[in-house]
């Protein structure tokens, strides 16, 4: 145990290589307390809170370090060749979607069955496949996608049409309930029938 124990503040023109922690405002730090403050502002300027971390399905580290390593250890940086599945927990390279068919749509229609039926994955062959990869997978459901549009096209257009129809319909009723079920023209006709048969009897008696 040390008798005579020194001051913080004692001690001066310490000579160390500050190397990144060395700041614009420290530059002439040569006390012991202004280097301890220096690191003590430095290691808290970037402290991350692990605990408020939401880390999924990453292990509970106990250091910033075991965090980044954890990372870096579920990081597959292999590359599957073109138009296969590199199976989970890799990366597709960057061009595996490109050339796909945007276009045509497979055979579903609004009369193909039950709704419940499932997805049928083709290759590009359009024979079907029991274990797609994901480049596969994509294309059948683009192709259902383009079906869906084209059914959904030709039912706005029967629906347009059936509006149409309606309209003229409700046109015509109006015309035949304007025409036909006015009282007020019944009124008249009877009254003509009324007159007409005065006038026969007054003037053309049998």
């Amino acid at each position: 145990m040390q008798s005579n124990p020194i001051h913080s503040n004692q001690i001066s023109n310490i000579d160390v290589d500050f190397k990144c922690i060395l700041d614009c405002d420290c530059r002439s730090c040569k006390s012991l307390n202004e280097v301890l403050q220096l690191i003590i502002n430095k290691v808290c300027e970037n402290n991350v809170d692990l605990n408020a971390l939401q880390l999924g399905c990453l292990d509970t580290p106990d250091s910033l370090q075991e965090l980044i390593q954890d990372l870096v250890s579920r990081v597959d940086c292999s590359i599957a060749p073109l138009g296969t599945d590199p199976g989970p927990g890799t990366s597709l390279p960057e061009d595996s979607f490109l050339g796909l068919d945007t276009c045509n749509p497979d055979l579903w229609t609004c009369l193909a069955g039950s709704p419940l039926d499932c997805l049928i994955i083709k290759n590009e062959a359009g024979t079907q496949v029991n274990n797609p990869n994901i480049r596969e997978v994509v294309q059948s459901i683009i192709k259902r996608m383009l079906a869906y549009q084209k059914q959904i096209k030709l039912l706005c257009t029967e629906n347009t049409t059936l509006k149409s129809r309606l309209s003229a319909i409700e046109l015509k009723l109006s015309q035949i309930e304007t025409n036909c079920c006015n009282t007020t023209l019944v009124n008249r006709i009877n009254y003509l029938e009324s007159s007409v048969s005065v006038i026969q009897n007054t003037c053309c008696p049998q």
